[in-house]
C-alpha cells in the first residue's frame, strides 16, 4: 500500500511546486498593456494653458508639447523627437509639428547647421524663401529659414503637398553638438498651426547656459 502512495505523493508535491512557481510569476510580472499611441501627458511639469513640459536633461532639450498631440522618438544614429499634431499610428507620414535632431560628436556643428540651410535654400525659388538670419547667442549660433516648399510625394491635390516650414539649427561648438529643428504644416493650415509652432520655438531650451 505503502508503495502505490508514494507516487501519488510525489505526484501532489510536483503540482505543489508548479501552482506556486505560477504564483510568483504572476507577482514579478508587470501587467501588459496595449501597445497604442496616446496623446502627451506630463502632470508633472505643467506648462502654459494647452501645453506640458518635456526634458531630456542628458541631451540638454526642454520643449513644450501642445496638449493632445504626440511624442515619438527615433534613434536611427541620430536622436530625433517629434512632436506631431497626428499619431504615427494613424499617418506614417509626419506633416504637422515640431522636429528635432539631435547630432551628437559633431566635430564642424557650426558648418553642419549652415551646410543644412544652404541645401534647404538651393533650388528654391526667391519667393519661396519668406525669412533668413543668423543669430549668435551666447556659446551658440543659430541659422533661421523660413519656406515654402513642394514635396513631390503627395498628389497635386493633396493639401499636404504645399508646406510651409520654419526651421532653426542651434550648433555649440564647444559641445561637440547640433540640433536641427523645424515646425512645419500643410501651407493652407499654417495660420492656425503657427500659433502653436511659434510657442513650442520660443520657449525651446537647447543646452541654455
Amino acid at each position: 500500500m505503502s508503495k502505490m502512495r508514494k507516487p501519488l505523493f510525489w505526484g501532489l508535491v510536483s503540482l505543489l511546486v508548479i501552482l506556486i512557481g505560477f504564483a510568483i510569476y504572476l507577482l514579478i510580472t508587470p501587467p501588459q498593456t496595449e501597445d497604442h499611441a496616446v496623446p502627451y501627458r506630463n502632470d508633472e511639469q505643467p506648462g502654459p494653458s494647452g501645453f506640458s513640459w518635456k526634458e531630456y536633461p542628458d541631451v540638454g532639450i526642454k520643449f513644450l508639447i501642445p496638449d493632445n498631440w504626440y511624442l515619438d522618438e527615433a534613434m536611427v544614429g541620430t536622436e530625433e523627437y517629434y512632436i506631431s499634431k497626428i499619431s504615427w499610428e494613424e499617418s506614417e507620414i509626419f506633416t504637422t509639428g515640431l522636429a528635432i535632431v539631435v547630432n551628437r560628436e559633431d566635430l564642424f556643428p557650426d558648418i553642419t547647421g549652415r551646410a543644412f540651410i544652404e541645401s534647404r535654400v538651393a533650388g528654391a525659388h526667391p519667393e519661396e524663401i519668406l525669412y533668413q538670419a543668423v543669430e549668435r547667442r551666447g556659446k551658440a549660433t543659430i541659422r533661421y529659414l523660413e519656406i515654402l516648399v513642394e514635396d513631390d510625394w503627395f498628389e497635386a491635390t493633396d493639401i499636404r503637398r504645399h508646406k510651409h516650414v520654419y526651421y532653426m539649427c542651434v550648433a555649440r561648438p564647444d559641445k561637440h553638438i547640433s540640433f536641427n529643428v523645424r515646425f512645419e504644416s500643410p501651407a493652407a493650415q499654417w495660420n492656425e498651426e503657427w500659433q502653436k509652432g511659434k510657442v513650442m520655438l520660443d520657449t525651446l531650451q537647447l543646452y541654455n547656459d
